[in-house]
């Protein structure tokens, strides 16, 4: 090599005197080259020499005419500073690729100190929460004495009105730096922050973390905005999109993106070319459902039912199987009829490519859209079971005994009200500005007294106006720290008892809760069974009668019915107990028997046959049992076993029993 690059010039090196040579940098030029199109294959050829020998690093210096040289220019053939490219370095899931502060949940735990605020109030009439209560009432007395001294904030002005120099004197106190004692010592007010960073010194105690609980809420990330990525992975781009760019696009407007930045660029590569395909494939199937709105960031948990059955059957059409059979239960709940013709095409195209599928549905334009109909029945519970009618969808109005039939073919049909209920003059639950999800400053008025009815297509806010801001606005514990309601007014509560939400989540996860035991019919049996002569003999209490904690109950099962075996990798599996052979008591309780019923065949019958039972009989607790019974049997339960577990009920059993409970309470 003949030449260097130091200080800005070129110098030869057999003439470079040894001031020139000793400065802190200088560079061994590899070649010099005129930048003309005949010496393409020169430059390249010096570039991949200098950074072979460089250690993947070379430097480009440039002059223009007669000029001096630019300052030299890195270039490198590694990742460094950047991380190698890999699948995991682009997904919030893998330890690669997640953002460090939120962990890639994209959500970060930040501490709301206006949860201890009341804006409205001055700070005379309580607008510190948070150091009014007796807990922390000397943290109060603190402030009152360093404020006088200090005069920093005024006590009868409301919050809202108080200057930002005056709240952050309140929040963050006057001496950011030290912890509440040295403040304390030395008179000065440690404010908010100063009483939250104490609290987290002591989390060792429970009641430092429930007050910690209480002010922590989940706010967007300020390290990755929301994307879930570490910043290596932001570097990185598509069309001059990051990957959080693209995951926030909704379908209708990814799909010509694709098509447009990321179809033509494949080039090649016949493994990259098949992931594309399979990508658009899925991209275009959301789309065809109506779920072209959605975003690939888009939580699951905050998709409707409609929604949520729509994305699952994308993912079996975007799997393109054959000769699979496919068990659909229900996939209609929370449809509205444009998605429901959506989902009959989705379904249709899954048959024409050989796949057979069994679709459990009372929709009708899903029964005669089948190309066969199964219907079941004649009735439910024990009536049921029995095949009613198999065969093309057009003879079923034929079949003599089907229900299914009777309404298909319009010899039954749901009446239509002849006169509508009013509204209580005057009464009105009124919703203003009200943002949720999908809801932006959303208003509106539901009547009191009478039965409104939420509809539109799926995803339009239905739920979340229901659940979230309703329900939600009067139970706010209910809330998911991601669901971020805000509601400017919600006048007319005062015309309402309660709010209660009947949705389609299970009662209990549990086989020991039973619907004798969630109504309350089940304390009434056990004190009739007490007040039998047998059990007054022997001194029994109504505690005795119970499967859950009695002493009459199985001492091997603990009153289950059943035992559990443990399968080590696969499924534990419940056999009936070896002892009780699943009656749930022992034999000494078996023998009371109650209108000639032991207590384990009283728990086997159903709801019809028990309401039948104790509407014969006379006094106070089966007169309650019976009309309790009745409010089963009224709302389509009375197929229900009164020790039937409340786990093995369905979704739509498990709602009636949440609507009879209510009937029930309303009863007493």
């Amino acid at each position: 090599y003949l030449r260097a690059f130091a200080g800005g010039e070129v110098l030869r090196l057999a003439e470079a005197t040894e001031a020139q040579l000793g400065m802190e940098e200088w560079l061994v030029i590899q070649d010099r080259v005129r930048l003309r199109e005949d010496a393409r294959r020169r430059l390249t050829e010096a570039l991949e020499t200098a950074l072979r020998l460089g250690q993947d690093v070379a430097r480009v210096s440039l002059r223009a005419g007669g000029g001096g040289w630019s300052a030299p220019r890195s270039y490198r053939s590694d990742w460094a500073p950047l991380v190698e490219p890999r699948p995991g370095l682009f997904s919030g899931n893998s330890p690669l690729g997640a953002c460090p502060e939120c962990k890639g949940y994209g959500r970060a735990v930040t501490f709301d100190y206006m949860r201890g605020i009341i804006p409205e109030k001055s700070i005379s009439d309580g607008a510190l929460k948070m150091i009014s209560s007796a807990t922390l009432s000397a943290c109060y007395r603190d402030f009152v004495r360093a404020n006088k001294l200090a005069r920093a904030v005024r006590m009868n002005v409301p919050w809202n009105e108080l200057t930002q120099r005056e709240q952050d004197w309140v929040i963050y106190g006057e001496a950011p730096d030290m912890d509440v004692w040295q403040a304390f010592d030395r008179g000065l007010w440690y404010g908010y922050k100063g009483i939250k960073d104490d609290m987290e010194r002591h989390a060792h105690k429970m009641s430092a973390r429930l007050f910690l609980s209480f002010y922590r809420v989940y706010s967007i990330c300020p390290a990755c905005h929301g994307g879930r990525l570490r910043p290596e992975a932001l570097a990185f781009t598509i069309g001059g999109r990051t990957v959080p760019e693209v995951q926030a696009m909704p379908m209708e407007e990814l799909l010509p993106w694709l098509d447009g930045h990321v179809m033509p660029r494949l080039g090649a590569d016949r493994s990259l070319q098949q992931a594309v395909r399979e990508l658009r494939s899925r991209v275009a199937y959301l789309c065809e459902v109506g779920l072209g709105y959605i975003a690939a960031h888009r939580l699951t948990r905050s998709l409707s039912g409609g929604e949520i059955e729509r994305v699952s059957l994308t993912a079996c059409l975007g799997a393109a199987l054959t000769e699979t059979l496919f068990v659909l239960d229900e996939p209609t709940v929370g449809l509205h009829a444009r998605d429901t013709a959506r989902l009959i095409g989705a379904m249709r195209r899954l048959a024409r490519r050989g796949n057979t599928l069994v679709v459990v549905e009372h929709e009708e334009a899903v029964m005669r859209a089948a190309d066969y109909l199964v219907d079941m029945g004649p009735g439910s519970g024990a009536v049921g079971g029995q095949l009613v009618y198999a065969g093309a969808p057009a003879g079923i109005a034929q079949a003599a005994g089907s229900l299914t039939g009777a309404y298909l073919g319009g010899a039954r049909c749901i009446a239509v009200p002849q006169q509508r209920r009013k509204a209580k003059k005057g009464q009105v639950l009124r919703i203003e500005g009200a943002s949720c999800h999908n809801l932006r400053d959303f208003s509106v008025d539901i009547p009191l007294g009478v039965y409104n009815c939420l509809t539109g297509v799926s995803g339009s806010g239905k739920s979340t106006l229901a659940c979230q801001v309703l329900y939600g606005s009067v139970h706010p514990d209910s809330l998911d720290d991601e669901d971020e309601v805000s509601v400017r007014a919600l006048h007319g509560l005062d015309h309402l008892a309660d709010v209660v939400l009947v949705d389609q989540s299970p009662i209990v996860r549990t086989p020991r809760s039973t619907p004798a035991v969630y109504i309350g019919v089940f304390e009434d049996i056990r004190a009739l069974f007490t007040a039998e002569p047998a059990a007054q003999a022997r001194g029994l209490k109504p505690g005795y009668f119970s499967f859950n904690s009695g002493d009459g109950r199985c001492p091997r099962c603990s009153g289950l019915g059943q035992e559990k075996v443990e399968m080590q990798f696969l499924s534990d599996i419940f056999v009936p107990c070896a002892l009780c052979h699943g009656t749930r008591y022992t034999p000494q309780a078996l023998t009371i028997t109650l209108l000639g019923y032991n207590m384990a065949e009283m728990l086997a019958m159903d709801v019809r046959s028990a309401l039948a039972l104790f509407r014969r009989e006379k006094g106070a607790r089966p007169r309650r049992i019976a009309e309790r019974l009745q409010v089963l049997e009224d709302v389509g339960l009375g197929h229900l076993g009164l020790g039937q577990p409340l786990n093995t009920l369905s979704g739509g059993e498990n709602q009636r029993l949440k609507l009879a409970h209510i009937l029930v309470d309303a009863l007493t």
